[in-house]
C-alpha cells in the first residue's frame, strides 16, 4: 500500500490531490479548523445524501430565523459562552442570534460526517458575517461608519456556502477513487511517535510507513506573516461544541505553531530519495541531498526508499 503523508496539511489540498491520484493519505495539522477542512475536503460524501440533509436543515433554519425576525417569536437557542472573547466587538447582536440558530441545527445532526460537512460552510459564514475587514488575515474590524451600517444576510451567506460546497463535493465525488482513504490527525508533527501525538496516528504511520511525503512550510510568526491562528479564531470559537475546538487551543494557535516565536529563518526546498536512514543520527542526515533538517528536535522514523518533496523553514 502506497501511503502519502502531509505533515503540515493545512486545509488539505495535498490530500485531495493524493485521493485523485488513487493514493491513501494522512494529514497532520495543529489547527483544529484546518483539520476539519482537510477531513471534509478529502473525504467526499455521496452528493444526493448531502442534498437531502440540506433540504431538511434549510427548511428548519429558515423557519426559525423568519419566526424570530419577522414574527417576534422567541426561539429557544443557546448562545455559546464567548464571554471572554469580546464577541460583541466582532458580531452584531442580531447576527449572533442567527448564527446561534444555525449552529444549534448543525449541532443536532447526529451523523458525524454529515454534521462535520455542514460545519465547513458554517465556518466560512462566521468569518464573512463578522465585522472583520474583508481580505484580512489579522483581526481588524471594519471602520466606524461601515461597521454601524453593516447588516449581513446570515442565512443568505450560509446558503451560498452550503450550495457551493455541495457542488464542489459533487464534482470531486465523481472524479475521486472510492477504494482509498484519507485520514487527518490533529497534533504537532514534532511529536510524532511520542505520547503527545494521537495514538491512532502513531499506530497507522508505524504499520504503514509513508512512501511519499509532501508539504508546504508552516507559517512564520503571526506578526510579520499570515496570522494563521487569528484567521481561524472566530470560526473556531463558534464550533466549540466539537471536542477538538478547546478554547485554550483556539486562542493560542499562533503561539503553539512552529512560527509562534520570532527567529531567524531561511527557506529551503528539500527533495530526497531515501535509500538509508541512520537511526542514530539525531538530525537525520540523509545520504542523498547532503542536508539535515533542524525542523525537528528529535529523530524522525522515516521509511526506507521514501520520496519526500518538502518545503520547510530551516533555522539559521
Amino acid at each position: 500500500m502506497i501511503l502519502f503523508l502531509d505533515p503540515f496539511c493545512g486545509s488539505g489540498g495535498v490530500l485531495v490531490e493524493a485521493r485523485l491520484a488513487g493514493l491513501n493519505s494522512i494529514g497532520i495539522d495543529i489547527n483544529p479548523l484546518a483539520c476539519l477542512l482537510a477531513e471534509v475536503k478529502s473525504n467526499p460524501i455521496e452528493p444526493s445524501l448531502l442534498k437531502s440533509w440540506w433540504v431538511k436543515l434549510k427548511s428548519q433554519i429558515t423557519r426559525e430565523i423568519m419566526s424570530s425576525t419577522f414574527e417576534g417569536i422567541d426561539i429557544d437557542v443557546e448562545i455559546p459562552d464567548l464571554s471572554d472573547t469580546n464577541i460583541e466587538y466582532w458580531f452584531k447582536p442580531e447576527t449572533i442570534k442567527k448564527l446561534a440558530l444555525i449552529r444549534k441545527n448543525i449541532e443536532n445532526v447526529e451523523e458525524n460526517r454529515i454534521r462535520r460537512f455542514f460545519e465547513v460552510p458554517f465556518s466560512l459564514t462566521v468569518r464573512e458575517v463578522s465585522g472583520v475587514r474583508k481580505k484580512e488575515y489579522k483581526l481588524y474590524r471594519l471602520p466606524g461608519e461601515e461597521w454601524r451600517r453593516y447588516s449581513p444576510d446570515v442565512l443568505g451567506v450560509f446558503t451560498k456556502y452550503v450550495e457551493k460546497s455541495i457542488q464542489k463535493v459533487k464534482e470531486f465525488y465523481k472524479e475521486s477513487p472510492k477504494n482509498v482513504f484519507s485520514r487527518v490527525f490533529m497534533g504537532d508533527t514534532r511529536f510524532l511517535f511520542t505520547e503527545k501525538f494521537p495514538e491512532e496516528g502513531n499506530r497507522l504511520l508505524k504499520t504503514h510507513p509513508p512512501k511519499i511525503i509532501v508539504t508546504s512550510p508552516p507559517n512564520g510568526d503571526s506578526r510579520t506573516t499570515g496570522a494563521y491562528g487569528q484567521f481561524s479564531r472566530l470560526s473556531s470559537l463558534w464550533l466549540d461544541f466539537e471536542p477538538e475546538f478547546k478554547r485554550e487551543v483556539v486562542m493560542n494557535i499562533d503561539k503553539l505553531s512552529l512560527g509562534g516565536e520570532v527567529s531567524e529563518w531561511k527557506t529551503s526546498i528539500l527533495i530526497y530519495r531515501f535509500k538509508t536512514n541512520d537511526r542514530n543520527d539525531k538530525e537525520e542526515r540523509w545520504k542523498e541531498g547532503g542536508r539535515s533538517s533542524r525542523l525537528f528536535r528529535r529523530p524522525i522514523q522515516l521509511p526506507q526508499k521514501c520520496m519526500i518533496a518538502w518545503i520547510v523553514f530551516l533555522e539559521v
